[in-house]
Formats: C-alpha cells, sequence, structure tokens
C-alpha cells in the first residue's frame, strides 16, 4: 500500500473518546497512531461512528475536530482539522471533559 500522508504518523497506544451528539454521545477507543493532521483509530464499532466527530485524549487534555477519512474493520482513520488545549479553559463545557477519564 503506498504512503499518502504528508508526514509520518507517530505509533502511540493512548485511550481515546469519540465525542458526537453535542458531547451527548461517547464512545471508547484507542489512537494507536497520531499526528496534528490526523490519526487511526481502533474501535469495536467503527459502523457507529459518525463522518464527523470530536476526539478526546484525556491523557493530554486535548480535544481534536475530526472527519472520517477511511474505515476498515475496526479501526477508522480521521483527518484532524484543528485542535484545543483544555487544560486550562475556561468553558464551562470544556471542563466537564476534563472529569471523562
Amino acid at each position: 500500500m503506498n504512503e499518502k500522508r504528508q508526514r509520518q504518523r507517530r505509533r502511540v497506544l493512548r485511550t481515546g473518546r469519540i465525542l458526537f451528539a453535542n458531547g451527548a454521545c461517547i464512545l471508547d477507543c484507542t489512537i494507536k497512531n497520531i499526528t496534528e493532521h490526523g490519526a487511526m483509530l481502533q474501535i469495536d464499532h467503527a459502523g457507529s461512528v459518525p463522518d464527523e466527530f470530536q476526539l478526546y485524549e484525556p491523557t493530554k487534555l486535548l480535544l481534536h475536530e475530526a472527519r472520517v477519512v477511511r474505515r476498515a474493520n475496526h479501526m477508522v482513520g480521521v483527518a484532524i482539522t484543528s485542535t484545543r488545549d483544555i487544560a486550562e479553559s475556561l468553558d464551562p463545557r470544556l471542563k466537564r471533559l476534563k472529569m471523562i477519564a
């Protein structure tokens, strides 16, 4: 398979949370690799992941806006369109994310 990524992704093994429906729905996932522009997620029910969602990294307190670019078995490849550091955020909606670990 030809590599189409502009930057090599870092291999990681992190817990992630997929948030959608204004944060009402949360799916657990494993982040397998990531860059500032994309990530590969492992999730049991890849078909239940919407085309656009927020990816939360609780260990780093980062919230990424993500868009699905590939689905295969239990893997979902996403493009990351923006990232927010919620560690110092005063937004009450983001503060509650700090409690989701």
